[in-house]
């Protein structure tokens, strides 16, 4: 670690609060005792993020469910798709994908919206991501939209933490977003 990051560590400490660690000795214990709270929080903090995540998801769902299928049926015409689902496991389980009716086949299976890891893992993978210029453009609070089939995923407008607090049934910004990647 080069001294620069070293020093943002030291200023981190000091602006958390946690530069009385410094003055503690034996060292050994001091480094040992930080090693532990910090484990303890970071736990901590990965099953709240994991729990805000089924949240999200569940919200997400469910508002696909009650308002966007119909968005999208109404932009696409009546049977473009049926339902939105969110049963994927893995990396993949912040996903939500669409069922088609059978009677536009291939018009929306290849539609998702990720978020969180899975949002992640498109971008980081360069396989399917196009949209941004530079992945410092690139900000996990927002929904990310993508065509699988195209390879075609971009950023949404629509944030987590607006999905948290609940999508307005008259907001269009992701059929929209979704409509627009159906020809990309």
């Amino acid at each position: 670690m080069d001294d620069s990051n070293v020093l943002d560590f030291v200023v981190a400490m000091c602006e958390t609060g946690e530069a009385r660690r410094y003055q503690t000795t034996p060292v050994e214990a001091a480094t040992k005792q930080f090693v532990t709270d910090l484990a303890a929080q970071a736990r901590e903090r990965f099953g709240e993020g994991r729990a805000l995540l089924m949240e999200v998801k569940r919200r997400l769902r469910d508002f696909s469910s009650a308002v966007l299928v119909g968005q999208l049926n109404d932009a696409l015409g009546q049977g473009a798709t049926a339902n939105a689902a969110a049963n994927l496991q893995g990396i993949a389980q912040w996903t939500i994908y669409f069922h088609e009716t059978g009677e536009k086949p291939g018009l929306l299976a290849p539609l998702r919206i990720k978020f969180g890891p899975s949002a992640w893992s498109a971008v980081s993978s360069g396989d399917d991501w196009s949209g941004a210029e530079d992945s410092s453009e690139v900000n996990y609070r927002h929904l990310f939209v993508g065509n699988a089939e195209t390879g075609v995923f971009r950023q949404s407008s629509v944030t987590l933490e607006e999905v948290l607090v609940g999508l307005d049934s008259q907001d269009t910004r992701l059929r929209d977003e979704l409509v627009a990647l159906v020809g990309a």
